[in-house]
């Protein structure tokens, strides 16, 4: 196998360029190495994703004093990867007090993505105020918390980017002076270390990781600059490498809890020539600064591929890449995925096929496409969504994968000794428990090693509504063939009449006493087959001084099953100022289905005392 020196920290790694069995580089097909249904790589990548990116999940479900239950049924619903994957963002676009703000932006970053990285807003340019009040360092910081608010990770782009084009003005200035005297040359330095420390500390806690440096095989005007400059009291610059390991130091003192990344492009996008002089650069710069002593803690490889002169790698050549740069311990993040091409069905197989060995790769530790609307992208061509949000074949091949063939559901009895097992993608879970009729859920992380989960189960008691009645709606007059209530309090309706153009409504309300609010649930349950989106709308009231007033809500717009849950303790509390009182549920179902078929079955407003 051949070798390549890699120096980490003044340490030597040797490696091997790691050739899987039956593999070859430098393999050249038709469309790009690896597109065949049959590639060999395609088990291996299965078993790696099973390995690196499963676990099992062992849930046992018990009663309150411990003992075991069998029978109950156990459903387990995946509800956020611990995989990153995420994209390029602009705030502006998901801020409300921005012009430029469109709900359906904001609503597919939070529901597609994990993680994400602003595009512009944290340059050095941009952070300064060159580009104007959109980047302005308030819009940056509320977009930051925007993300933070749900949950959203963000990775920091880019501390340094030490090209001309991408620094403020004033080292603009510097830099193009011929012969700068030492006070200038100073001047240039402290301002790149200024700027580490400035961005640095005011993101501080607000990012998990940071582009350090960008692009330095072809971003190094700064560098250059400064080469034999003795910075006061300091020793003299003597490469490249030695003013980058500066910076890189400088950073991590500045923000010792995130990691600092080297990030750069060309590296795995490039084709299958592995020792281009593209590649064979990029090594030769990793080489320098981690004998420099630059404190690298990890790898970005950005991936942008086209037609132009970025050709499509091997799959299998991706994995030799992979497995050269992390050899030495380096963690990797695919940090700016593109692939800009006319040819669709191409696109979404190579998104997809590069997608699946990256997320097999066990040091990869994101993958962050650059932009996914038609309306905010760089390269229109990437895009995963058109203009309107509907995804395109790209788009699909994204939610095919994260959404479904690495999304784990899974459901059955629990054994004898209150067990259910199954094996699913690391993240997090919701768990709902069925027994005797009656549901309950939990929350559960699936981490690395695997995860145990005791489901313990209350003895509720069902409580029959004071009253329960069927009410309904004006629309609804000569379009329902059914409307029944039966005495379990389960409503059951139908309608068949295709020749009713009107939208159905109807209405349960259950009042029920209670003496103690804070222990009071309400269940509303549906399960509903329309050919079209249905609406369940559950309002909780108070009844204070004669009159029914509102407490709480919550609405289920979807098709198919439908489970809405309120707990009122807190706020009904407010109003039941003594040992009595009463509360009315009304459970509205809407259709605006329109000469279509639909029916609803097991309709049901169960109150639980839940002690």
């Amino acid at each position: 196998m051949p070798t390549i020196q890699v120096l980490h920290r003044a340490a030597a790694f040797v490696f091997a360029v790691f050739v899987l069995p039956g593999f070859a580089a430098n393999i050249c097909y038709a469309q790009y190495g690896g597109s065949g249904a049959n590639a060999a790589w395609r088990a291996v990548a299965e078993q790696m994703i099973d390995q690196n990116r499963k676990a099992d999940l062992d849930v046992t479900v018990q009663t309150a004093d411990g003992n075991p239950v069998e029978g109950a049924e156990v459903s387990i619903e995946m509800t956020r990867h611990e995989f990153p994957f995420g994209s390029a963002v602009d705030p502006r676009y998901f801020l409300p007090s921005r012009t430029e703000f469109d709900a359906q932006y904001a609503a597919h970053v939070e529901s597609l993505f994990n993680v994400a990285t602003l595009e512009n807003h944290l340059k050095w340019r941009a952070w300064s105020g060159h580009w104007g009040a959109g980047f302005a360092q308030s819009v940056t910081l509320d977009g930051l918390d925007w993300l933070a608010a749900r949950q959203i990770p963000v990775r920091g782009h880019a501390m340094m980017w030490p090209r001309y084009q991408s620094v403020p003005d004033s080292v603009r200035a510097l830099l193009d002076l011929p012969a700068p005297t030492q006070q200038e040359l100073q001047a240039i330095y402290d301002a790149s270390f200024d700027h580490i420390s400035d961005i640095g500390l005011a993101i501080e806690s607000k990012v998990y990781c940071w582009d350090m440096l960008n692009e330095p095989r072809t971003s190094f005007d700064i560098e250059d600059k400064l080469i034999g400059f003795t910075p006061n009291g300091e020793t003299m610059i003597t490469s490249r490498a030695d003013l980058r390991e500066r910076w890189f130091s400088a950073a991590q003192q500045t923000d010792p809890s995130a990691q600092m990344f080297l990030n750069d492009f060309a590296v795995i996008a490039g084709g299958d020539d592995l020792t281009n002089s593209i590649r064979n650069n990029y090594r030769d710069n990793l080489n320098a600064m981690l004998l420099a002593g630059a404190p690298i803690d990890a790898l970005g490889f950005q991936s942008h591929f086209n037609d132009a002169g970025r050709p499509l790698t091997g799959i299998e050549n991706v994995w030799i890449l992979l497995d050269e740069f992390s050899s030495n311990g380096f963690p990797v993040h695919i940090t700016e995925f593109t692939y800009e091409t006319l040819d669709k069905p191409l696109q979404a197989a190579y998104t997809k096929d590069f997608m699946t060995a990256c997320f097999a790769h066990p040091s990869v530790e994101a993958f962050v496409f650059w932009g996914f609307w038609e309306g905010k992208i760089n390269k229109v061509e990437a895009a995963l969504f058109d203009l309107n949000f509907n995804p395109n074949l790209n788009g699909q091949a994204y939610l095919d994968l994260v959404f479904d063939q690495w999304w784990t559901s899974d459901n059955g009895m629990s054994a004898p000794d209150g067990s259910f097992n199954t094996r699913g993608f690391k993240g997090s879970y919701r768990i709902k428990v069925t027994y005797q009729g009656l549901h309950y859920y939990f929350d559960t992380v699936l981490e690395s090693g695997g995860s145990s989960f005791l489901a313990t189960i209350p003895d509720p008691i069902e409580v029959v509504p004071e009253t329960l009645q069927v009410t309904r709606g004006n629309s609804v007059a000569g379009g329902i063939d059914e409307i029944a209530l039966s005495d379990n309090q389960d409503l059951s309706i139908s309608r068949s009449n295709q020749d009713v153009n009107s939208r159905t409504e109807f209405e349960i309300k259950s009042t029920l006493p209670v003496s103690n609010p804070q222990t009071v649930e309400l269940l509303v349950e549906t399960s509903v087959f329309a050919r079209s989106n249905v609406v369940h709308s559950v309002w909780l009231f108070n009844y204070d001084d004669g009159e029914f007033e509102l407490v709480d809500s919550r609405n289920a717009s979807r098709f198919g099953d439908s489970t809405i849950q309120i707990l009122p303790a807190g706020d009904l509390a407010r109003f039941i100022e003594s040992g009595t009182g009463c509360v009315e549920a009304r459970v509205r179902f809407q259709s605006d289905s329109q000469r279509q078929r639909f029916s609803s079955n097991t309709d049901r407003a169960v109150w639980l005392i839940v002690e």
